[in-house]
This record gives structure tokens, sequence and C-alpha cells, in this order.
């Protein structure tokens, strides 16, 4: 088995554990299955050739960063200035 079935396989396997992850790290269960798909399609695209003896902690930096770039877009959307009325 090489590392992107490996990486896909624990993915749907601790898919649960992955939810709750995302759903801490963002405060909210909405959207986390595209947050998820996000991660599998990632998991699946890496392929290095080596399996890694523990795909989880892999799993879990790939889901960090997706949660930190959801955080930083949310951040900056709330920044933007909102419109009152059309010049």
């Amino acid at each position: 088995m090489n590392q992107t079935s490996s990486l896909a396989a624990a993915c749907l396997a601790h898919r649960q554990e992955l939810r709750r992850f995302f759903s801490a790290r963002l405060g909210t269960e909405r959207g986390l299955d595209l947050l998820l798909e996000d991660l599998f399609l990632k998991a699946s695209a890496l392929d290095k050739g080596e399996t890694p003896a523990t795909p989880l902690p892999t799993l879990y930096r790939l889901a960090a960063g997706i949660a930190r770039t959801r955080l930083r877009t949310a951040a900056r959307i709330a920044a933007q200035p909102v419109l009152t009325s059309i010049p």
C-alpha cells in the first residue's frame, strides 16, 4: 500500500476524530464536510512513494493547515468594509 492510499484510508477511518478537530479549531459545525473533503483530496494527492508508519500525524498537520487557511480567510472577510449604501 502506498502513502496515498494509506493516508486516504486513514482519513476515512478517522473521519469523526478529524471532524471534531476541525470543529474545535474553528468553533463551528458549519462547513465541516467540505473541510473533510478537502483533507481527503489533499491526502489522496500526496504520493511520495513511502508509506508513513503513522499516517495520523500527517493528517492532523494537513488538517491544521486547512483550518488555519479557513480562519485567515474568515478574518480577512470580516475585516473588509461593509458598504451600507451604493454610491
